[in-house]
């Protein structure tokens, strides 16, 4: 019996492998880098020279790939599944390093393939991946449609439309486009996209079923099955924090130090309320991966221990992160304009952020951001709206209810304010750094 995309309907099974599976298996998360100002990234050497040394933050097996593939594309420059399995490769050293750098890499790769064959399949996968890499996603379902058209039997090549769809708010179209993957090719990639659309869907006890069956299925490389037990690890932290522990833990069985599972230990501890125990390990995260979302988690526990010029020096690096994105072409408006909102800073700007990251990125995040921004904007009623849209799929994140609570409540809504940010409580009360448990029963005691 397979896994659906749906829990509501027969759920098909996931493996395989080739260039097109390994390019699957390398999709997935960017994340938004700290500036070379502050680190030095391997992307940021001469875009033409082979990598020399090895990045601190890449696996060894990576980098013996990536050394044996670029020896093969020197030998033999015009070879495209050699230049294909290339780029593949930094892909997965964006994935590993979070140095976007690799991008330029990869760009200089696809043009050439496309000079030697327009048409050829995998070659528009890879366009594709990077297109949605920098939150291109309009962009990336049209590459990638292109892609399904001439290899219509391929189920990976339904992988990015599919996360360009959630992205883009098309959630229906999503479900459908991951069934047709995973009935094509059950594997790793399939469900752990399936496990994503499940937890959107209101469906965490599926999600993590099917994320246990990613798990199981395996990967390629061990980073991968590392951010299997990360995700896993995530939808218990709502309820049980220490299987949540054992999760994080496993995953750095899988990979010594991995950033995500260190990152959520940390967050357990936080919320447990040991800071400092908090605030080791979120250094480590950073230390290992150093990007914007552990910045601001080191930026928040700072401030919440008193130490404001700590905090003010985390905060102006997440603001150049974001900065030097945007000037690389990366689309951050939606995560940019959280960032400012949550802190109350430059709030017109991010409303501005908000705006466009709702027109460009319709989903249910985008909508609950765009409410949030008019709320701290002391627009409340032109924020409402937004909520029902927000809350359609009645996705159990606490962080789309208490954005709806706010409102609510600055509008004199006194029981619905009551009862969102109840759900609050109800499905994480740990949701937030920024905004604790404290906070939200204050704010409910005060309605």
């Amino acid at each position: 019996m397979k896994k659906a995309a749906n829990s509501n309907v027969q759920r098909p099974l996931l493996i395989g492998f080739g260039l097109i599976g390994l390019l699957v298996i390398l999709l997935g998360l960017v994340y938004i880098v700290v500036p070379k100002e502050y680190f030095s990234f391997s992307g940021n050497q001469n875009k033409n020279a082979a990598l020399l040394v090895k990045p601190q933050n890449l696996s060894q097996k990576t980098w013996d790939l990536i050394q044996r593939l670029e020896e093969k594309v020197q030998e033999k420059p015009d070879s495209i599944s050699d230049q294909q399995t290339l780029a593949a490769y930094y892909l997965q050293a964006v994935r590993e390093t979070a140095d976007t750098g690799y991008y330029t890499r990869i760009d200089q790769i696809l043009e050439k393939l496309d000079q030697q064959d327009p048409k050829n399949a995998a070659t528009i996968t890879l366009q594709a991946a990077v297109t949605a890499g920098r939150h291109h996603f309009k962009e990336a379902i049209e590459l990638a449609e292109k892609a399904v058209s001439i290899q219509p039997k391929t189920g990976q090549n339904y992988a990015i439309l599919a996360d360009a769809e959630i992205e883009l708010g098309e959630y229906e179209n999503a479900l459908k486009t991951l069934q047709t993957m995973v009935d094509l090719r059950p594997d790793f990639s399939s469900y752990s996209r399936i496990a994503h659309a499940r937890e959107l869907h209101n469906d965490i006890p599926g999600a993590m079923e099917i994320m246990q069956e990613a798990i199981t299925a395996g990967s390629f490389f061990p980073e991968n099955v590392a951010w299997g037990y990360t995700e896993l690890g995530k939808l218990t932290y709502r309820t049980d924090l220490k299987k949540a522990r054992q999760e994080f833990e496993q995953a750095l069985s899988s990979v010594p130090e991995y950033a995500p599972a260190l990152k959520w230990l940390g967050r357990i501890a936080y919320a447990e309320g040991n800071k400092e125990e908090a605030l080791s390990y979120i250094e480590r995260a950073f230390k290992s991966l150093p990007i914007a979302e552990y910045a601001t988690d080191l930026a928040d526990i700072y401030e919440a221990m008193g130490e404001s010029a700590k905090a003010e020096q985390q905060y102006t690096i997440v603001k150049l992160t974001y900065q030097d994105q945007e000037k690389n072409g990366v689309d951050v408006d939606q995560e940019y304009a959280l960032f400012l909102l949550d802190h109350d800073l430059e709030l017109e700007k991010a409303l501005e952020k908000a705006q466009r990251a709702y027109t460009d990125r319709p989903n249910i995040y985008s909508a609950s951001i765009l409410g949030f921004a008019f709320f701290k904007n002391n627009r409340a009623a032109q924020g409402q709206k937004y909520i029902e849209e927000s809350l359609r799929l009645k996705t159990p994140d606490s962080l789309l209810y208490f954005h709806a609570g706010l409102i609510e409540k600055a509008l004199g809504n006194k029981e619905k304010a009551k009862s969102y940010l109840e759900e609050v409580l109800k499905i994480n009360p740990h949701f937030s750094i920024k905004y604790p448990k404290e906070f939200v029963e204050k704010t409910l005691a005060d309605l």
